[in-house]
C-alpha cells in the first residue's frame, strides 16, 4: 500500500486523548492506496468472534473501481497493509465506480440475525451515467 494516491487509518486504544495525536503515536496503522480511509465504519462484529471489525473504503483504488476492505478486529498493534492483510474485500464493477466512497454500514437487512454490509458506489453506471448504486453485500462470513 501507500501508493501515490495513498491513504491510511490510524487507530489508538484507550479513552482519553489530549494534545496533538499523530500517525507516529498510533497503536496500529492500516496503510493502503486508493484514498484508503475515505469512508470508515466500526459498526460491530462482522465475523462473529466477539471483537468489532473495521470497514475501510478505498474509492480511487484500481482505476477508481474502488475497493471496500474488511479488517478483522483483534490485536491493536503494528501495521497492516492493504491489499494483503484484509479479512475480505469487495471491488466495484468498472473504472470510475468509486466503491467505498461512502457507506460501509452494517445492518441486518434480511432479518436473519446476521449483519449485512451496505456500501455506495457513486460512479456506477448501470442505471444512468454516474447514477450510482448502493450494494448490499451478503453477510460475512
Amino acid at each position: 500500500g501507500g501508493g501515490t494516491d495513498g491513504g491510511g487509518v490510524a487507530l489508538w486504544s484507550g479513552t482519553a486523548f489530549s494534545g496533538t495525536n499523530t500517525f507516529a503515536g498510533a497503536d496500529m496503522i492500516v496503510a493502503g492506496d486508493g484514498s484508503l480511509g475515505r469512508a470508515l465504519s466500526i459498526d460491530g462484529d462482522v465475523d462473529g468472534d466477539g471483537v468489532d471489525d473495521l470497514l475501510a473504503g478505498a474509492p480511487t483504488a484500481a482505476s477508481s473501481t474502488g475497493i471496500l476492505y474488511l479488517v478483522l478486529g483483534g490485536s491493536l498493534s503494528g501495521t497492516l497493509s492493504l491489499p494483503g492483510d484484509e479479512g475480505a474485500s469487495w471491488a466495484g464493477s468498472s473504472a470510475g465506480d468509486a466503491l467505498g466512497q461512502s457507506g460501509g454500514g452494517l445492518l441486518d437487512l434480511d432479518n436473519d440475525g446476521v449483519l449485512d454490509l451496505a456500501v455506495a458506489a457513486p460512479g456506477e453506471d448501470s442505471g444512468a451515467a454516474n447514477g450510482g448504486m448502493v450494494y448490499v453485500l451478503p453477510a460475512y462470513p
